[in-house]
């Protein structure tokens, strides 16, 4: 559903007002920095709480997004942590895009690498406008809706939609989770593929290689594994991939990236049961070194 006439919605990046609160607040997405101004002193304390594993702490610079508090929390959501999905319609511009929603707007300059954010003072618009940006910001590699669970050098993505278990599996394997909600994973072309955490929900630093991609699902009786097929594996995948809006370019690089795990990753169906052996059972599966 989309949402015309929205009294957010400005054109360009022009604020209005030149006052910011200080300090801003750089924050490490993978190897991207992304720095964060408001006009609203809470705005950076809301950032740390969320994002306080993955703060930078020296003056680097990165990509920049602008805050502007513009209305109140919605009915129903009753503190500015919450979590909200709200219909949006993102729009490509000749410069990035626009984001807009019943609450929210949010206009994206990819060429200047500046962003400009006007909300209620809650996060659920920034959760919003990170989910259409960082695909663009990673053409390259592939942001997955996934676990990253791994020990040592080596890891396991544990994917799968909304309800499959990836907070469960990864509440299950402890010191083993490195996060619970998005994961960057790099293919690169002469060198073993790595995943990444991001800083959503629970998450740890870390990069791993990666062993293998599990499509997790709540299991019965047992634990089971299943090799899936090629085209199994690239339909459930493709549906836990974040694409980009605003560039068909680079949603064909990041779909021959996607072939390209998929030839040098094994992928199996995993059904688990919420037991603390999730984690000895992953890893002494030998299906996983193919």
């Amino acid at each position: 559903m989309c949402f015309d006439g929205n009294p957010h919605v400005e054109s360009g990046l022009a604020t209005g007002r030149d006052t910011m609160a200080e300090p801003a607040l750089t924050i490490l997405f993978g190897p991207e920095p992304i720095t964060f101004e408001s006009d609203a002193p809470q705005w950076a304390g809301l950032l740390e709480r969320r994002f306080k594993d993955a703060a930078l702490r020296g003056d680097e610079a990165g990509f920049l997004i602008r805050h502007y508090v513009d209305g109140v929390l919605p009915d129903g959501l009753f503190t500015a942590m919450a979590r909200r999905t709200e219909p949006s319609r993102v729009t490509e511009t000749g410069e990035g895009f626009t984001l807009l929603s019943q609450t929210f707007s949010a206009t994206v300059d990819l060429r200047k690498r500046e962003a400009v954010l006007r909300s209620p003072l809650a996060l659920y618009p920034l959760d919003a406008l990170l989910t259409a940006l960082l695909p663009t910001l990673f053409p390259r590699s592939l942001l997955v809706h996934s676990a990253l669970i791994g020990h040592g050098d080596r890891g396991f993505l544990c994917c799968g939609p909304s309800g499959s278990g990836k907070s469960t599996i990864a509440g299950l394997c402890g010191d083993a989770a490195l996060c619970d909600e998005l994961v960057l994973v790099d293919v690169p072309m002469s060198a073993a593929v790595q995943a990444e955490p991001l800083p959503f929900n629970m998450y740890r630093t870390g990069k791993v290689l990666l062993k293998g991609v599990l499509m997790i699902r709540h299991g019965t009786g047992a634990h089971e594994f299943r090799r899936a097929g090629r085209r199994e594996a690239l339909q459930r995948i493709f549906r836990e991939i974040l694409w980009p809006y605003s560039s068909m370019g680079a949603a064909e690089m990041m779909l021959s990236t996607l072939e390209t795990l998929l030839i040098r990753v094994p992928v199996w169906d995993f059904g688990f049961l919420p037991s603390d052996d999730v984690w000895t059972v992953i890893t002494n599966f030998n299906g996983g070194n193919e």
